[in-house]
């Protein structure tokens, strides 16, 4: 799920500096997600793109490849039915919740 290799790069070794990434990326990627499903319920198309792509790029800058697939097919996808962005908030919200207990191991 996480590139470690990737990880390990951007923080230089540094564990205190990859704590603080991983912590924030859980903190803010975690409320994103809340205010995504608001929008999704209120068909809000114009905040679902944006918090898509905010949360897409906070998913690349650790290296989380699964979630930012599922973001990238979210926001490259011409389909703007509630059925497809709740199955596919449905999929990133697994993908956070996996990322998380991975992120809590390291």
């Amino acid at each position: 799920m996480l590139d470690l290799e990737y990880l390990e790069k951007i923080a230089g070794h540094d564990k205190i500096l990859l704590d603080s990434l991983l912590d924030q990326f859980l903190q803010t990627t975690k409320q994103d997600l809340i205010e995504l499903q608001t929008a999704v319920e209120e068909k809000n198309i114009s905040t679902i793109k944006a918090l898509v792509h905010r949360i897409k790029g906070a998913a690349v800058t650790v290296g989380a490849g699964e979630l930012e697939s599922i973001l990238a097919a979210i926001e490259t996808s011409p389909d703007n039915s509630s059925e497809f962005y709740q199955t596919h908030l449905e999929k990133a919200c697994q993908s956070f919740d996996s990322l998380s207990q991975e992120m809590k191991k390291l």
